[in-house]
């Protein structure tokens, strides 16, 4: 038994709820099966990130569509003790945590893994880590193009350096290939250790719904029942969180931005 977690999704107002939900589970069910990165443990639990980007709380509007999604063959069940929902299709079982994504004022991204309230306005880099550390959350700063390069790759492995080993955990999305050159953060993130985790990170553009699950982390040691943010936190700072599934070629990276920029551009 493990966890096999996306632990970077999104659900936009963009995107089709059951492609979404449809496309997570058998996109992780794929990787659970076929690998890489699992072992091919079948008994893997499987989980996303459900992230928040604004006021809207994302698991209570997935909930709203529970007789559509019902229709497409979709049940959702949800824990409000735990503040997550399950969602499952043909046999197929997937949990979703809470968590929200932060834009600092020097446009960075960060993630709290766990629930917190939409902040009043955009902070610096070291208020939102703070913020979510005295929340009891965990913070994690994933990879997005520019962001850990130049003065911003200087601000997140200062930010780094403050805190102990795991205190801070950076995050890998699908959308940088595997052969893209190592930043100044993944440099800085070598020499000190520090943990990474394994996401999607499905962009607003309509259709990017389909890429939930195909990028995620396995844990061999966690399942559903004790997947909390200090859990997750405490086993990749001991080394036992692992990439599983796939990274976007070169050409499906450029399509997805493309396709994003384009539906910008026009309003979408």
């Amino acid at each position: 038994m493990g966890l096999l977690i996306d632990t970077h999704y999104h659900l936009y107002p963009s995107h089709r709820a059951g492609v979404a939900v449809r496309s997570l589970l058998a996109n992780l069910d794929t990787i659970r099966r076929t690998g890489p990165g699992t072992e091919n443990d079948t008994e893997d639990d499987l989980a996303a990130i459900l992230l928040a980007i604004d006021a809207t709380d994302p698991l209570a509007a997935l909930l709203k569509n529970r007789d559509s999604l019902h229709r497409e063959g979709i049940t959702l069940e949800s824990d409000s003790a735990r503040g997550m929902l399950t969602c499952a299709r043909d046999g197929i079982t997937a949990t979703l945590f809470p968590g929200r994504q932060f834009l600092s004022t020097e446009r960075i991204e960060v993630i709290a893994l766990g629930e917190m309230p939409a902040p009043a306005a955009a902070a610096p880099l070291s208020h939102i880590l703070a913020s979510i550390e005295d929340a009891g959350c965990v913070a994690v700063v994933p990879w997005s193009p520019g962001r850990w390069t130049g003065k911003r790759g200087r601000i997140v492995n200062d930010a780094l350096a403050k805190r102990e080993r795991g205190g801070v955990l950076l995050g890998e999305i699908a959308l940088r290939p595997a052969f893209a050159p190592a930043t100044r953060v993944h440099r800085g993130a070598g020499k000190r250790g520090a943990p990474f985790l394994y996401g999607t990170d499905p962009l607003p553009a309509r259709g990017d719904e389909r890429m939930g699950g195909r990028f995620a982390t396995r844990f061999p040691e966690l399942d559903v029942a004790s997947c909390t943010p200090s859990a997750v936190r405490e086993e990749a700072a001991r080394g036992r969180a692992f990439a599983a599934g796939s990274r976007n070629g070169f050409f499906e990276g450029a399509w997805r931005y493309a396709r994003h920029f384009a539906g910008r551009a026009f309003g979408a």
